[in-house]
């Protein structure tokens, strides 16, 4: 939303938001590492220059990168079911086409994570945290409640998100499967240059053996992951 209002010409809206570069350096820029060099700014007038101080920004920055990097892997495994759905592997031989098939199975187990955490994101953020929120603000009268409720608001988002929980093994957990899509999409990009000589050579064995270990790891991390999420929400930490 804010990169589609600060590019849009027609929208009266455009002028609140812009982002500014911390850094100098443009190289090797992503949306994994877009927080270390721009900032997302929300331009308003005072009072509300208090509601939206340099801290509450900061926290909006987190969630907003955060989301940013969620989209970014959702289409990085489009083009990884583009890439095992081409025609050049299709029109290879059997045995090719059989190995690739482990790429898309794994391609579906780490797109039923990401579907998962996209629904979660929507459900306890966009919905949920912003109803109660809403909520909250009926029979406030004074701007230091209105403050208070909205940093308490940013914090619980924050805490959604997997930035601020108490324990951090749920943010980590979380890091390394993303982790794991990011290397299976190199991997099958790699491979694609070399798609005219697939066949049963060396560097498709390879390209499988790397596959079956993302495959065991993505796994092991997954049950990990689900099973740490019920047992904090037993704890009454979800």
């Amino acid at each position: 939303m804010a990169i589609r209002l600060s590019i849009s010409d027609t929208n009266p809206l455009k002028e609140l938001f812009y982002f500014t570069s911390k850094q100098n350096k443009v190289f090797g820029i992503n949306a994994f590492n877009m927080e270390e060099h721009f900032a997302l700014h929300y331009k308003v007038n005072y009072p509300l220059t208090l509601l939206f101080d340099e801290q509450s920004m900061e926290k909006y920055n987190r969630v907003f990168f955060f989301l940013i990097q969620i989209r970014r892997i959702n289409d990085l495994l489009k083009i990884i079911w583009i890439f095992t759905n081409s025609t050049e592997l299709r029109k290879s031989s059997l045995n090719v086409y059989t190995k690739i098939r482990k790429v898309q199975l794994l391609r579906q187990k780490m797109q039923q994570f990401i579907n998962n955490l996209s629904q979660y994101i929507l459900n306890e953020i966009c919905d949920k945290l912003w109803t109660k929120f809403n909520q909250s603000m009926n029979g406030i009268l004074r701007f230091e409640d209105i403050i208070i409720l909205h940093n308490e608001y940013l914090n619980s988002a924050l805490d959604k998100c997997f930035i601020l929980k108490k324990d951090s093994r749920v943010g980590a957990l979380m890091k390394q499967m993303l982790s794991l899509i990011k290397e299976l999409y190199q991997i099958c990009i790699n491979l694609e240059y070399e798609v005219d000589v697939l066949s049963e050579t060396i560097k498709l064995n390879s390209f499988i053996s790397k596959v079956n270990t993302l495959d065991k790891s993505f796994d092991q991390y997954s049950l990990f992951f689900y099973k740490l999420i019920k047992t904090l929400s037993d704890q009454g930490m979800f």
